[in-house]
């Protein structure tokens, strides 16, 4: 609402400058003598005496203001009112005419508080941006990774996760790596650490422990995630894939470049896709075939010379031999352990809805309603909250 009067009174300053501007130029043309007179709507003076009036008496600017005036209020009211209202405003950017892009709706998780994946750490900020002239502070933060492990200290009954503190740790002054910041604490790394490096009271947990329970501050768990991503691209990466020699930490951007023959890499990014497929009222839920996975999606990466949405329809098919339609785009997530950026997609089922499992990837893959689907021990992920949006109900329309 407060615009309104700004636009109004901005309407009215324009105009009357320019009606100022057009006197000036009227009366250079007077002063000269020229025959010739500027005006917004006549060429000359109006033969009809009703518009000579109004063309003498009131600045044409101002007659032009009345009438744009009742437009501005209006678009202005349409625009606004219903936020006066308390109303959400319709999201023109998710119209399927202009993006096939789905608005994710707030959701809260168990027990009433906010939910939201691992990287939704806000008011927190991620800084990933490299800085190779880092020096660690006593309150910065050290993770080792040792054997797939990272190094964290687990209080399950308080539900939290602590990271080594930099005053915790002994490390030579060239040894600590950058990896990020996060809200100005810095997160280091010691590439090829062992076990002693670890200060007591800390010990090594696997992925396993940290993704079947919820801990707290996600901030420290999205680090632990995008830690193991980054130091396991600096292990793998100690050697040229060309020709073999050393690789080096390079001095102005996040790459490793050969000491011989110069070839340079960056931080591996692997595209894959999750995808919830609807039928009706159901939902195609999954379970991998390794291990004691919980319930998820249809999942699967990119292959060389693909879309995004091309990958959505081959993984469908191959893993449960379905066809499918109306691909929508949800959302995406980095997803450190894996060294992937997931992409997540709704879309429906085309046709017959029989599945034909991939018994080679799934040991279990059914059609389910929101009542019997179970969601994951912790709400890390973008499987997760897609499902999440479906056992609420919340899903848009595709």
């Amino acid at each position: 609402p407060r615009c309104i009067p700004v636009s109004v009174g901005s309407t009215f300053a324009a105009y009357t400058f320019s009606h100022a501007c057009n006197r000036l130029i009227n009366a250079f043309y007077a002063r000269t003598g020229s025959p010739y007179r500027v005006n917004y709507m006549f060429a000359e003076r109006p033969k009809n005496p009703v518009l000579d009036a109004c063309w003498r008496l009131v600045p044409v600017p101002y007659l032009y203001a009345l009438v744009l005036l009742p437009g501005v209020v209006l678009l202005l009211l349409l625009l606004y009112l219903p936020q006066i209202a308390g109303k959400k405003r319709k999201n023109w950017l998710a119209e399927r005419p202009f993006c096939d892009t789905m608005v994710a709706p707030a959701f809260e998780g168990r027990g009433g508080r906010r939910a939201g994946m691992i990287q939704d750490i806000s008011p927190k900020i991620f800084h990933n941006e490299y800085d190779p002239g880092a020096v660690p502070a006593a309150g910065d933060r050290f993770i080792f990774l040792i054997g797939g492990r990272l190094s964290v200290r687990i209080d399950r009954e308080r539900g939290t996760a602590e990271i080594p503190r930099a005053d915790e740790v002994s490390f030579a002054a060239d040894e600590p790596v950058y990896l990020f910041s996060v809200d100005g604490t810095g997160y280091y790394t010691v590439l090829g650490a062992g076990e002693e490096r670890i200060p007591a009271g800390y010990g090594l947990h696997g992925f396993r422990e940290l993704f079947m329970t919820r801990l707290e501050p996600k901030s420290d768990v999205f680090a632990l995630f995008t830690a193991f991503h980054l130091i396991e691209w600096y292990d793998g990466s100690r050697f040229c894939g060309r020709c073999g020699k050393p690789m080096l930490r390079d001095g102005r951007e996040r790459a490793m470049t050969c000491s011989a023959c110069g070839n340079r890499v960056y931080p591996r990014l692997n595209p894959a896709v999750i995808v919830g497929v609807r039928n009706g009222s159901r939902l195609l839920v999954t379970r991998y075939r390794e291990g004691p996975s919980p319930n998820a999606l249809i999942a699967g990466f990119t292959e060389i010379g693909e879309t995004v949405e091309q990958t959505v329809r081959r993984e469908v098919m191959e893993e449960v031999g379905l066809r499918v339609r109306n691909i929508r785009y949800y959302k995406s997530q980095p997803w450190g352990i894996a060294q992937d950026i997931l992409m997540g997609f709704f879309c429906e089922v085309d046709g017959p809805d029989e599945i034909r499992r991939d018994d080679s990837e799934l040991k279990y893959a059914a059609w389910v309603t929101p009542e019997e689907l179970e969601l994951q021990p912790a709400d890390y992920s973008l499987t997760n909250e897609m499902m999440s949006l479906f056992k609420r109900g919340e899903l848009p329309e595709i």
